[in-house]
């Protein structure tokens, strides 16, 4: 590792040699996209270790549909045997899904990171609400899911509404009883 010495000199009257300062620093060579990408490491480092169960949660949940979304952009395939198992999916329709799973997944991540931020607590919310009524009209509706996908679609969000739900009113009601 190569070191710079830095030598500065401080002079607050020309005229005296007492008053001269010499300063004299050894600091490693670090280039300031290193330093950058190191600081936010650490940051993040630090973020994810301060991370409440939710945000845990929310995080696996980004993932997972991080992958869905990932197979759906390039084969619709991935569409029809997760989700729409009695249809037939083309392949617009598979990166039509894989986008919106796309936006629901940064969500996800974003409201994992920043649960205190109540817009964005209740964007992700809102969410899981109109993503798992839209599958459970599909079912009802337009018998174009099965049973078994359903349930597997509910194994994420009903916990996460239910979760969010809880979170949200402890929150309010914490409020409420410190403005009192």
């Amino acid at each position: 590792m190569r070191l710079v010495n830095l030598n500065r000199q401080i002079n607050s009257f020309p005229s005296r040699a007492s008053s001269q300062v010499v300063f004299s620093y050894h600091l490693p060579c670090v280039r300031p996209s290193q330093l950058t990408r190191a600081m936010a490491v650490a940051v993040a480092g630090r973020k994810l270790a301060a991370l409440p169960a939710l945000g845990w949660w929310l995080v696996m949940v980004g993932a997972v549909r991080f992958c869905f979304a990932v197979g759906s952009f390039f084969d619709a395939r991935t569409v029809r045997a997760c989700t729409y198992s009695d249809s037939y999916v083309t392949d617009v329709h598979g990166r039509t899904v894989g986008v919106w799973t796309l936006l629901s997944c940064t969500l996800c991540f974003m409201c994992a990171f920043n649960l205190e931020n109540k817009p964005l607590y209740a964007a992700n919310f809102m969410s899981f609400v109109y993503g798992y009524g839209h599958f459970i009209v599909e079912y009802l509706v337009y018998r174009t899911i099965t049973t078994a996908n359903l349930v597997t679609i509910g194994f994420i969000a009903v916990p996460s509404i239910v979760w969010m739900i809880v979170l949200w009113r402890n929150a309010i009601g914490h409020r409420a009883a410190k403005q009192a």
